[in-house]
């Protein structure tokens, strides 16, 4: 999980199938699917991450509208956070703050633990349950090329 601190990222699937979960302020949260072909977005500050749901690597560009990259992983923040903070309000263990990174590290996985599979996983589609995101009649064949 990360945000970006200085731009909205846009993405592009470009090969694979993805679930991505987007937290913004307050308590709300979305959670889309994604396959190539598909355009997701994130506006900045917004706490997200995108899980491979799918048999093949996921594939996506990633678009930020600003001169340099920025961005900080839940785990960067936990990390570079006294311990005795993150243990009195997360109430995570020494031995996973021991395995925390400082460094960037867009695939996160800790001894011991497995996030639990995707598949079977309800999307978020209880507040967008008429929505159709595909396009019916595409511009263009832009979309069947890739």
């Amino acid at each position: 999980m990360h945000w970006h601190s200085n731009a909205d990222e846009l993405q592009y699937y470009i090969q694979g199938k993805a679930r991505m979960t987007v937290f913004k302020p307050g308590p709300k949260a979305r959670t889309f699917n994604y396959q190539a072909g598909d355009v997701g977005y994130v506006p900045v500050g917004n706490f997200h991450y995108v899980q491979n749901i799918g048999d093949e690597k996921v594939i996506f560009l990633e678009i930020f509208k600003s001169n340099h990259f920025a961005d900080i992983s839940l785990a960067q923040w936990i990390a570079m956070t006294p311990k005795e903070v993150v243990k009195s309000v997360l109430n995570l263990s020494d031995a996973f703050l021991e395995h925390v990174k400082k460094e960037s590290n867009p695939v996160v996985k800790y001894p011991g633990f497995e996030m639990p599979s995707a598949k079977g996983t309800p999307q978020n589609v209880k507040y967008f349950k008429n929505f159709n995101y595909k396009v019916k009649n595409p511009p263009c064949n832009a979309a069947k090329e890739h």
